[in-house]
């Protein structure tokens, strides 16, 4: 009978794993189809009566993105899974309505409103499909699945017609809410469990190597992939829409198929290599156009930029299966990054077109790209990054204990002096005698290995969060370690007195 019941388990765990994956990749080629309309359907038209509307949404889709980093930072209740289907269908809905009729009636304020409804809903829908990817355990099967499914959303689109405003409105509206739907019965577990634990600011107190910061390379890489996407886009442009081609699809299908099959540990860094290595060949190749094809140089761009694009989403997506809490505040700020970039790419890409110097601003471009790659990534490995994000225990199994200790009418981190508790306690002052502690560093010492989080310790001592920050890093230095578990570790394994 047992043996039966495995039997069964055995297909429905398989069937549940394809059902992600399948969810997964269709959720993110709709997401690209529904760019791609808006980049082709929408953003033309707007450019015959106000061109600025292109950099306005794009500078709106980076502070939604803010937005999404704050609560996920500070507020995580406001990333609860109602709040986002709320978000996501009011504000699709409501600035596909309102650019239906704005757009080709050239209503610039009603183009604008409808701009920052629509940016709302859209980065909402992409969040709900991003995050789906990370049900998916296996790193090698996230990348096929990102990259296979951009792949055939760019082959999908290329055999489509132009379609005219209000057609493409409502496109891009109905891929959105498609994406989302789809998405959602499983990402929607992910936001729960976001909505309901500490913030991302009190969990990095006591485990800072489990994030990844602003200002890190990774981001600043995403900056500069962008700068030559945003080019990509703009530069040689017939009438505002960008010069889109199957064969970046084909690039992106054969070249996910080939690193899945491959036997690297190092995913992240092949990505990489293909990224640069493109983008390098479709500048010379812009140098040279008149030469050689006249696509192949935005095939080139495109497909480097585009695999990038997917190695950020992966690494956010990595670090999420490592640390989920450090999941949406890395993809938003990638995100983030990417806008800035694009605007950037996207002014070098009008000007060039405007000079009648245009080789001069490719070569200039390509000599930056090329430096700057040489300089700061050229021992810079994006596998070890990732791997050298520690992972931690979901802190709702800390708000489960708090909860039960609660009921049993005790307050959160109240530890019974019992006899078997005061070997813990010696070992703790044993370690911090010999690490030489401070009074109040020995204090947060034994809260953080009794499993107490950065929030109790400020509460228990009113203090600021920068204050047990500062504590926490003092105790880290002293004791030699990097994060609240490996200092658990170190006083589990150390010998009782």
């Amino acid at each position: 009978m047992e043996k039966a019941k495995r039997c069964e388990a055995v297909p429905s765990a398989l069937r549940a794993k394809w059902e992600t994956y399948l969810a997964a990749a269709i959720a993110i080629g709709l997401t690209g189809c529904a760019t791609w309309v808006l980049n082709v359907g929408v953003y033309p038209e707007m450019a015959r009566f106000a061109p600025w509307l292109r950099e306005l949404r794009t500078i709106a889709t980076a502070l939604v993105y803010v937005l999404f980093a704050f609560a996920a930072w500070a507020k995580p209740s406001f990333l609860s899974k109602n709040t986002l289907i709320a978000v996501a269908f009011g504000s699709t809905v409501s600035g596909g309505a309102i650019l239906f009729n704005a757009v080709a009636a050239h209503d610039v304020a009603s183009c604008a409103l409808g701009c920052a409804f629509s940016t709302a809903g859209s980065v909402s829908c992409s969040i709900a499909a991003i995050t789906a990817l990370t049900r998916i355990d296996d790193k090698r099967a996230i990348l096929f699945t990102l990259i296979a499914s951009m792949a055939a959303a760019s082959l999908a689109t290329s055999a489509l017609p132009l379609p005219d405003p209000r057609t493409a409105v409502i496109g891009m509206s109905l891929c959105s809410l498609a994406a989302f739907g789809i998405a959602m019965p499983f990402a929607g577990r992910v936001f729960d469990a976001l909505a309901q634990s500490e913030s991302a600011r009190v969990i990095e107190a006591a485990n800072p190597r489990s994030f990844l910061f602003p200002f890190h390379k990774v981001f600043l890489c995403a900056l500069l992939f962008s700068v030559v996407h945003g080019f990509a886009l703009a530069f040689g442009s017939k009438e505002g829409v960008p010069a889109y081609s199957f064969l970046t699809g084909l690039i992106l299908l054969v070249f996910a198929s080939a690193v899945y099959a491959s036997r690297t540990s190092a995913l992240e860094d092949r990505v990489f290599d293909f990224s640069v290595l493109f983008i390098a060949l479709g500048l010379v190749a812009s140098l040279i156009s008149p030469s050689i094809s006249e696509g192949l140089p935005h095939v080139l761009l495109f497909a480097g930029s585009e695999a990038f694009r997917a190695l950020g989403i992966i690494i956010a997506c990595v670090v999420g299966l490592r640390n989920l809490y450090s999941f949406m505040p890395a993809l938003a700020l990638l995100r983030i990054h990417q806008d800035v970039g694009v605007l950037i790419g996207a002014g070098i890409g009008h000007a060039t077109d405007a000079s009648s110097e245009s080789s001069l601003f490719i070569a200039a471009m390509l000599s930056f790209f090329l430096c700057a790659f040489w300089l700061m990534y050229r021992n810079f490995s994006f596998s070890d990054t990732v791997g050298e994000i520690l992972s931690i225990d979901d802190p709702t199994s800390a708000q489960d204990r708090a909860s039960q200790e609660r009921s049993d009418g005790r307050r959160e981190g109240d530890l019974e002096e019992t006899p078997e508790r005061r070997p813990f306690g010696r070992q703790c002052a044993r370690i911090g005698e010999q690490a030489k502690l401070t009074p109040r560093e020995q204090e947060v010492f034994e809260m953080l290995a009794q499993g107490r989080n950065a929030r109790y310790i400020m509460e228990c001592h009113t203090v600021s969060l920068n204050t047990v920050k500062s504590h926490i890093k003092h105790v880290y230095q002293k004791l030699g370690i990097h994060s609240q578990q490996e200092l658990i570790d170190l006083v589990q394994g150390h010998p009782t007195p």
